[in-house]
């Protein structure tokens, strides 16, 4: 017979599991601990086809990996935008792709929509149309889910929508969202969102702790 010790220990198991399943944070193991060298983590962090907003010549440099599909990511998005728009004129601010295709089928789909709205300059309405109907979007079959995305494209104005549709479908900006996706593992990050300040990451990037961090980097 299990023990009251043992069967607390299984619920409580149990639980932490779900609340992990519901946030959408993954951990990705690895095995390897060798550090990377500080120009290649550099690179990892910001390359020259990322999306970048605010102050690009600023000293503190804020980049997010972000899952489209990621509950977590949908509720941080809030933070980071009140965040962004504080101190958009202080730093610089970087979105990267990270969607986990295991437990969000539609991540990658919805990371290349965006890429089609950044070739015709609208990433950041995109980004913030993509989370703010992820619970619409984020239960339908991909065929239904690219039609989303493309009403959501006329929705913020992108000119050339025949333009974004065809490369949504033909996936054209595939091999962009891979590179990013790459790049979040190489650099061993724990799941999603992941948001680092000068390579560092937060680990509850709410609005009070990046704006915390960013007051002692600004002062200093």
């Amino acid at each position: 017979m299990e023990s009251i010790k043992d069967n607390m220990a299984l619920i409580i198991t149990i639980v932490a599991t779900l609340i992990i399943g519901a946030i959408g944070v993954v951990a990705l193991s690895t095995t390897d601990t060798k550090p990377i060298p500080e120009s290649e983590r550099a690179e990892l962090l910001v390359r020259d086809d990322s999306h970048v907003a605010g102050d690009f010549t600023s000293k503190i440099t804020v980049v997010e990996f972000s899952d489209f599909e990621c509950p977590a990511c949908g509720y941080y998005a809030e933070e980071f935008n009140r965040f962004k728009q504080d101190y958009e004129d202080r730093v610089r601010i970087v979105y990267r792709q990270f969607p986990l295709e295991s437990i969000h089928p539609l991540a990658f789909k919805a990371a290349e929509a965006s890429e089609a709205a950044a070739a015709q300059n609208k990433f950041w309405e995109y980004h913030d149309i993509l989370f703010a109907n992820q619970s619409i979007w984020g239960v339908l079959s991909e065929e239904k889910a690219i039609e989303a995305f493309i009403g959501y494209a006329e929705e913020i104005g992108v000119e050339d929508l025949s333009k974004f549709a065809a490369e949504l479908k033909e996936g054209v900006y595939k091999s962009k969202v891979q590179k990013d996706l790459d790049d979040a593992k190489a650099l061993k990050l724990p799941g999603t969102p992941s948001i680092l300040v000068n390579g560092v990451q937060i680990e509850n990037p709410s609005y009070e702790n990046l704006s915390n961090e960013i007051e002692r980097l600004l002062a200093e």
